[in-house]
């Protein structure tokens, strides 16, 4: 995993913007459905949306696949948990981009630890 800290807020920015962006189009697209077929689909949706957000911004100023692993399963968490928790009826653009964002910050933080417990000692560099 890079330790640099400009590619440390690549991965940071680019969950985040998976999430805020994944969530609420699943909410949108699939918010009606009964549970057990919203949340495979769900993930799949994310899923493409990560692909689609990394090819076409990310992925030239951050590098490839530390960004890709990490979208990806930002996209699939919060396209599941969006679909399962908020409810479809009324506004929810703006709970399902929050839970998003959160979403993002979560699987970052969780891969950067279990990096850390994997690989040993951490730090970040400059520059």
């Amino acid at each position: 995993m890079e330790k640099r800290l400009y590619f440390l807020f690549g991965d940071l920015l680019g969950n985040v913007l998976t999430g805020v962006i994944a969530a609420p189009v699943c909410v949108w697209l699939l918010g009606g459905l009964a549970m057990w077929l919203s949340m495979p689909v769900s993930m799949i949706v994310g899923m493409a949306i990560a692909m689609v957000a990394c090819f076409a911004i990310l992925i030239r100023l951050f590098g490839a696949m530390e960004l890709m692993i990490q979208t990806m399963t930002t996209g699939m968490v919060a396209g599941m948990l969006a679909v399962m928790y908020i409810d479809p009826q009324g506004a929810v653009l703006v709970p399902a981009a929050i839970m998003g964002a959160e979403t993002g910050v979560a699987v970052f933080a969780l891969t950067w630890l279990l990096n850390v417990a994997l690989s040993g000692q951490q730090t970040v560099e400059e520059g």
